[in-house]
Formats: structure tokens, C-alpha cells, sequence
């Protein structure tokens, strides 16, 4: 088991040393690291700027996988997103120096195809199949919310791990269509590697 561990991290070691340019920066600017459950967790300084203003999602990232290294926006973000962010890890281990480069020839195809790139790309469908916490409140959850608190006479939990502008279950097109439209009205904008609100907040 040992040895299937480290050649996990060896597999996935080039698409990790990215994320350790971005744990440099990190700490330089004053920014904190710490090691959890086999990932280097990153959050504040340069990397928060990163997450916020220079992904490619509309609004930035609550939270981004690159191999063994988890970036996010702050503490509360890395913490929500960590079910989420962990099966980004499984699949760096799969994929190994090929992850990011699959996950973005993804992200096209599914552009050529007329979907989204992010919330039909298969590798966040599949982080999405197994983050079972639910979103915080939109404006479509939070009606569910009121009725379901209505018949069991007690608070919703608004507790979240996927973004504010995120839909649990993106495997539905009409549901991510109704969220984008709900995101559209309301002024909201998504974040990148885990999509926030106004980081919301990643990928």
C-alpha cells in the first residue's frame, strides 16, 4: 500500500510542482499553508489574488486541485470545497502530467458540443456526483429550503460545500440552465476551480 501511495505522488508530482509556484508565492505574501489528509492546503496572500481575479471562471475560484497542492481563497473556502477538491487529487493521481492538459482539452470539447465548459466538463461531473453537501442558498434552493423547513418545523441547514452559484447536481442541463439564469438576474457571478459567489468562491 506504502509503495502504491508514493508512486500516486510521483505520477502526479508535475502537475503538483505547479501547484508549489503557487505555494511559494503563497507564503511569500503572507499567505498559510498546512498538510491535510496527504494535501498540502494553500489559502491567503497571492493565492487568494490568483483564485479571485485570474481564473478563467466569471467571479473566480472558491478553490483549485493542482496535483497534491489545494489552493483556496481562505480557511472556511478550503474546508467546504475539501469533498469536492479531493476527487480533483484522485484524479491528478490518475492522470498524472496529463491532468490539466485533459482536463482542458474537456473543457473545449464539451465548448464544441454547445455545453459549458465547466459544469460539463466529466471531471467535475464527477466531483460533483460525490459532494453531497448542499449549495448555499440560490434563489431556487433557497424556495426548497422554505418548503422542506416548512414540513419538518425547523431551520434549513445552509451549510455549503459547492459554490453559492453552483448547482449540487450539474449532471441535469435544465437545472444548470435555470441556476445560470438565476446567477444572470441576480447579478451573481461563479468562481474557477470551485466557482464562488463574490469569493462569492474554486477551482
Amino acid at each position: 500500500m506504502r509503495v502504491r501511495r508514493v508512486l500516486a505522488y510521483l505520477w502526479a508530482l508535475p502537475t503538483t510542482c505547479v501547484g508549489l509556484i503557487f505555494v511559494s508565492l503563497g507564503l511569500m505574501s503572507g499567505g498559510r499553508v498546512r498538510w491535510k489528509t496527504g494535501v498540502l492546503e494553500a489559502e491567503g496572500g497571492l493565492v487568494s489574488f490568483f483564485l479571485r481575479r485570474c481564473t478563467l471562471l466569471q467571479g473566480g475560484a472558491a478553490a483549485m486541485t493542482l496535483g497534491h497542492v489545494v489552493l483556496g481563497v481562505d480557511r472556511q473556502q478550503l474546508r467546504r470545497t475539501r469533498a469536492h477538491e479531493r476527487v480533483h487529487v484522485r484524479q491528478a493521481e490518475r492522470w498524472g502530467p496529463l491532468f490539466l492538459p485533459a482536463y482542458a482539452a474537456a473543457s473545449v470539447w464539451c465548448i464544441m458540443r454547445g455545453r459549458t465548459a465547466y459544469f460539463d466538463n466529466p471531471f467535475e461531473r464527477e466531483a460533483y456526483a460525490v459532494d453531497r453537501m448542499p449549495s448555499e442558498p440560490t434563489d431556487l434552493t433557497r424556495l426548497r429550503r422554505k418548503s422542506s423547513s416548512t414540513r419538518r418545523r425547523r431551520p434549513a441547514n445552509s451549510t455549503s460545500i459547492a459554490p453559492a452559484s453552483t448547482p449540487s447536481h450539474p449532471s441535469s442541463r435544465a437545472s444548470a440552465n435555470h441556476e445560470q439564469s438565476s446567477r444572470e438576474a441576480a447579478g451573481r457571478t461563479p468562481l474557477g476551480a470551485h466557482p464562488i459567489d463574490d469569493v462569492r468562491g474554486g477551482r
